[in-house]
């Protein structure tokens, strides 16, 4: 029997909260989140991730962050379209040798919600009410 559209958009929905719980988890636990700007750090306190989360400005910005945060686990969460995949590949490179390690794992598993409209993390909200709807 073929699932139903309505199951498989649950069986997303659940997918989708899954992640946001063990981002919620990741982030109490001390892992440090890099967003692109202040929608999306307000989108994942929005969905209950209320650890350390921090914006991508600068090089600069970033390296006096990461120096005074000195996180051992750091989660790239920009967004999913071509930008943000050239920032993210950026961004791991340039963490190498500063971080111990650099988590994509996340930033992998959102891509695979581009078809309900997430290319951004700050749709991150708006795509779980409607997946609810």
């Amino acid at each position: 029997m073929v699932p139903s559209k309505k199951h498989r958009c649950i069986e997303e929905y659940e997918e989708l909260l899954e992640i946001v719980r063990r981002l919620i988890k990741e982030s109490e636990e001390g892992s440090l989140i890099i967003v692109e700007g202040e929608n999306d750090l307000k989108a994942l306190k929005a969905v209950g991730i209320e650890g350390t989360i921090i914006t991508y400005r600068s090089r600069e910005d970033l390296l006096e962050k990461i120096n005074t945060l000195k996180p051992i686990h750091v989660i790239l969460l920009l967004d999913m379209d071509y930008e943000g995949e050239e920032k993210t590949m950026y961004l791991k490179k340039f963490l190498e040798g500063l971080v111990k390690n650099i988590d994509l794992t996340y930033w992998r598993m959102l891509k695979k919600f581009r078809i309900f409209g997430l290319t951004t993390i700050e749709s991150i909200p708006k795509i779980l009410d409607k997946m609810v709807k």
